[in-house]
């Protein structure tokens, strides 16, 4: 359709010399009005139109336009995709508008068409994956890997992302469940970190969270790298994960995302209605409590020193009927409880997992904070929990299309700004990790390292 002069055009016919253009409202009322194009210019109006402009008209083509591209391009709710196509409409056009419900049909129709109406499947053993896809909306591989099993797992990398993954030396792993499918569990990704910008790689569908599924997305990965390991894996604090990272990285160091260390101290906090009531009207008694967050900062031969200090610290000390189920949690799961002869059971989260020394140090991220920023980024873009399969493949086609871009700009030097708040709060903290040596004041520098910390 060409819009000119306040007329619209349908497309009559078109040679090497031009394009003749007519009006649209030849067939209605045999207007005879028609435009020659050459190379996106008009060349010459050929009679005039028979009837007046209708600048109303034109604005609803754009409004019908514009919502059938945030309908194909989107994956939010018809209602959202309405809202946005209709912003900033004039009152003449609100007027002339069909019916709210109309609109919503014409989004499902175009929906509907764009996915070919394929029958959503029930079971994993019902999904047969169209080639449409099994590729990028740029054409190229992306679905890697199907196991076409019981236990059905799909991993979707590009040849990009994979190039990234072996070029970066820092990679975070979580894994999401509100948006994926009925069918499956989970999505579970893998970021690369390129500057300070953490860009989604992988996009992993699977059917349960079990170590051995962790291990078959791991064992893809570390295939199509070539073998590469990265210096870090950055998760949370899930064994099975963990695990599975362990054995097919060895090489690699696993640690555990910082913020859910801080979500496991919380949780225990609120098990007790006094400690929870003092931790939020008592603004020492919650600093003091932060301090065993800040464990993770002292070098690691230092953490146990560090935890014993803490315990027999007057704080603590005064406060052990209160705080005593506390330590011994930390002691349990963080730490390792002391045995006989003095030496001390294996904890479940070993120090070097947790521990954040060399990270403040090396200028890496703490937490995945990033990642669940992804997260709820990809879930708004899809507009309902569990979308229908073809809705989520193209989605993550789409996501993946954007991360592109991203990733180029990365490479190209630019930083992912951050907020001034935050920046100022890690330089705090990375001055103390480096102020650290022998013969610091270790519970100094614990109440100075909480000052910084949240939970």
């Amino acid at each position: 359709m060409l819009l000119y002069n306040g007329f619209l055009y349908h497309k009559e016919r078109s040679n090497a010399q031009k394009t003749v253009w007519r009006c649209c409202l030849y067939d209605k009322i045999s207007c005879p009005a028609r435009c020659h194009v050459l190379n996106d210019s008009v060349l010459l109006e050929i009679q005039k139109h028979k009837h007046a402009p209708n600048p109303i008209n034109i604005e609803m083509k754009k409004i019908y336009n514009n919502v059938k591209n945030i309908a194909r391009n989107t994956q939010i709710s018809t209602h959202a995709v309405i809202s946005r196509g209709t912003l900033s409409i004039s009152q003449a056009a609100q007027g002339s508008l069909p019916s709210l419900q109309t609109i919503k049909k014409y989004v499902q129709r175009i929906r509907n068409r764009d996915s070919s109406i394929l029958p959503n499947p029930q079971t994993l053993s019902q999904l047969i994956i169209p080639d449409i896809y099994k590729v990028s909306l740029s054409g190229e591989v992306f679905l890697i890997h199907d196991n076409n099993s019981p236990r059905r797992t799909l991993v979707f990398a590009s040849v990009r992302f994979i190039d990234a993954l072996k070029n970066s030396d820092f990679w975070h792993c979580d894994g999401t469940f509100k948006v994926v499918p009925s069918i499956f569990t989970q999505l579970f990704t893998i970021h690369v970190t390129i500057g300070n910008t953490v860009i989604p790689a992988v996009y992993s569908l699977l059917s349960n969270k079990e170590r051995a599924s962790y291990e078959e997305v791991f064992a893809i990965i570390r295939g199509v790298v070539d073998g590469n390991q990265p210096g870090s894996i950055l998760m949370d604090f899930e064994m099975s994960m963990m695990n599975a990272a362990r054995n097919i990285f060895p090489d690699s160091s696993i640690k555990g995302c910082f913020f859910h260390l801080g979500q496991c101290i919380w949780r225990k906090i609120q098990e007790s209605a006094l400690v929870l009531r003092r931790y939020k009207d008592e603004p020492d008694f919650c600093l003091n409590i932060k301090t065993l967050m800040a464990l993770a900062f002292l070098p690691p031969s230092d953490v146990i020193v560090g935890f014993e200090t803490l315990v027999t610290s007057p704080f603590f000390a005064d406060n052990i009927e209160e705080l005593q189920y506390i330590t011994d949690y930390f002691e349990d799961n963080w730490i390792g409880r002391n045995g006989h002869n003095n030496i001390r059971r294996n904890a479940r989260f070993p120090i070097h997992m947790w521990n954040l020394m060399q990270t403040v140090m090396d200028g890496q991220a703490r937490t995945n904070n990033a990642v669940e920023g992804w997260h709820s980024s990809f879930s708004k873009s899809l507009g309902s929990s569990h979308p229908n399969i073809w809705v989520f493949l193209k989605a993550i086609q789409k996501e993946q299309n954007l991360n592109e871009y991203r990733l180029s700009q990365a490479n190209a030097g630019a930083n992912t700004p951050q907020r001034r708040v935050y920046r100022d709060l890690t330089l705090r903290i990375e001055n103390l990790v480096r102020r650290y040596q022998p013969g610091t004041n270790i519970l100094n520098f614990l109440v100075g390292i909480a000052f910084n910390l949240n939970i």
